[in-house]
């Protein structure tokens, strides 16, 4: 049996991170440099259009902009650190707590939704959730798929999850089996 590479996500990040966040980090962490593989000195060398390659986004201003929003939130939200003033630099990711919870407060489940630990995404999936795709999407379901849940996910629980209004994402949503929907004020099961 052949082991795949993988990369490991927080699962904080389904709280306050956007798509273009998480497909930059998953980014970073694939390119790592071999002689700095230890699990407190997390670097990799990188620029922004090798970033924008790699994720296989539209070389351009408007992709360039886009990759470079994302590094500095992830940088705000203490995921990375970097200093550039070239237009190479070294991006370190930072050692995250994998015990650390994170309680998210929500109005459809009494005791809120947590987040804690990582989730892992292979290798083989990233490069077809790239362009045109919504990872967290993916992501999400991986993390959901790790824990023992006692119901599906919920309108509400994907809306939290996208950052998106619930009646924004009932056109796109209507006809997937995944999605259930939450009635009164009692999880869905």
């Amino acid at each position: 049996m052949i082991k795949e590479n993988f990369v490991q996500i927080p699962n904080k990040m389904f709280m306050n991170t956007n798509n273009d966040e998480k497909l930059v980090y998953v980014k970073l962490l694939q390119s790592q440099m071999v002689g700095y593989l230890d699990k407190d000195n997390r670097t990799t060398m990188t620029t922004v259009p090798m970033l924008v390659t790699l994720l296989g986004w539209s070389e351009g201003t408007r992709s360039n902009k886009r990759v470079e929003v994302s590094l500095n939130g992830l940088k705000e939200k203490g995921y990375i650190n970097f200093e550039s003033t070239k237009k190479v630099f070294v991006v370190e990711i930072n050692n995250l707590d994998n015990n650390e919870e994170h309680i998210v407060s929500v109005d459809w489940k009494s005791s809120g939704v947590k987040f804690k630990g990582f989730t892992k995404i292979y290798y083989s999936v990233i490069d077809n959730l790239l362009e045109d795709k919504y990872f967290t999407l993916y992501a999400y379901a991986e993390y959901r798929t790790m824990k023992t849940h006692q119901y599906r996910i919920c309108y509400a629980e994907w809306a939290l999850i996208l950052i998106q209004i619930v009646t924004v994402m009932n056109p796109m949503i209507q006809e997937l089996v995944a999605f259930i929907k939450n009635r009164g004020n009692s999880e869905t099961k």
